[in-house]
């Protein structure tokens, strides 16, 4: 399954994952790597000897009542190289306002705000986006993950 992503919904155990489990609300994109590297965080390798990373990971965010609003006021305090920011059109299925945050060769992407089927703005649905292989070790990561925390349910 190499350059393949796919939404994962519930315990996975096949032959086709490498025998990989998960839980609900993962999207991973799944490389096979013809040589393992140390700098790849918690390489996974199957029972056939064949190593996979997990490139991508996508979190969804169920945001305390009000802490969405707060929080698109205060993203910009996150530590990182540099930062963007987008406000959507209102388009249901969309996301009303979208961060990157540059840390060292990666970035990390933030949703607040899903724009329902109705084109109401739900302030308090979010996702967080990033390569564990690429800001894992990095300090800022886990600072803005620690900033998150205490908005979330």
């Amino acid at each position: 399954m190499s350059g393949e992503s796919k939404q994962i919904d519930g315990v996975v155990n096949d032959p086709e994952n490498g025998g990989l489990k998960s839980g609900p609300c993962l999207i991973a994109g799944f490389h096979q790597l013809s040589e393992v590297r140390p700098s790849y965080w918690n390489a996974y390798r199957a029972e056939s000897g064949a190593t996979f990373s997990i490139d991508m990971v996508r979190l969804k965010l169920s945001f305390i009542n009000g802490k969405g609003e707060w929080l698109s006021g205060h993203a910009q305090t996150f530590d990182c190289d540099s930062m963007n920011a987008w406000t959507s059109k209102i388009r249901p299925g969309g996301w009303y306002e979208l961060w990157s945050f540059a840390i060292g060769d990666s970035s990390v992407a933030l949703g607040i705000g899903f724009i329902e089927p109705s084109c109401k703005v739900n302030m308090n649905r979010g996702f967080v986006e990033f390569n564990p292989n690429k800001v894992a070790g990095d300090k800022r990561f886990w600072r803005l993950l620690k900033k998150l925390a205490p908005c979330v349910s």
